[in-house]
């Protein structure tokens, strides 16, 4: 398990914890119990890894929620805070899930389950996107809430196999957009 409730700008709260396995190999990690999106029964070739990142709730948070500049990423553009966050998430963690596989001596794959809500639904979806290409990952399933409008149309088209996002009807905060603050501003004005 490894955690961290301080969050810094590009650098989200999150939670990782790894199911433990029952058979007669030990881990240090602790276990938790959550259905697979990717199967119904039970496989001890797999290591189920659960990531939870935390959305908006400090200074620090919002400071990532307002680096809302377009950056260009994989061929179309991402939301500069968020994708800052998701690559952190990525890296910090890619060390740990080589780690697994080696003590494992790569007899076990590993399936990744990323979880947020609005910044934290950003960071997972990028991290998701980001350790989709780790080879010690063989998948990868994202499950966003009220995430932020981070992606351009034609790279979100890409990740519709493993990220969802589920929008609640009055939530404003993931049709928001640069573009569509400066257009209301200029509406206003």
């Amino acid at each position: 398990m490894d955690c961290t409730m301080e969050s810094l700008p590009g650098k989200p709260s999150y939670f990782l914890a790894v199911k433990k396995n029952k058979s007669k190999t030990k881990t240090s990690t602790s276990s938790f119990s959550f259905k697979k999106p990717w199967s119904n029964t039970k496989d001890d070739s797999i290591i189920e890894i659960l990531l939870v990142v935390r959305g908006t709730k400090t200074i620090t948070d919002v400071i990532t929620d307002l680096l809302c500049e377009d950056v260009p990423y994989r061929g179309g553009s991402a939301h500069a805070g968020i994708l800052q966050s998701g690559q952190y998430l990525a890296k910090k963690h890619e060390p740990l899930f080589r780690k697994l596989q080696q003590h494992f001596k790569g007899e076990k794959s590993i399936q990744l389950t990323l979880i947020g809500h609005s910044l934290g639904a950003g960071a997972a979806s990028i991290a998701g996107i980001e350790l989709q290409d780790v080879d010690c990952v063989e998948k990868v399933k994202v499950i966003g809430f009220g995430c932020p409008a981070l992606l351009s149309k034609d790279l979100s088209e890409k990740t519709l196999d493993y990220i969802t996002t589920v929008v609640a009807d009055n939530d404003c905060i993931p049709r928001m957009s640069t573009a569509t603050m400066v257009n209301t501003i200029l509406d206003i004005g």
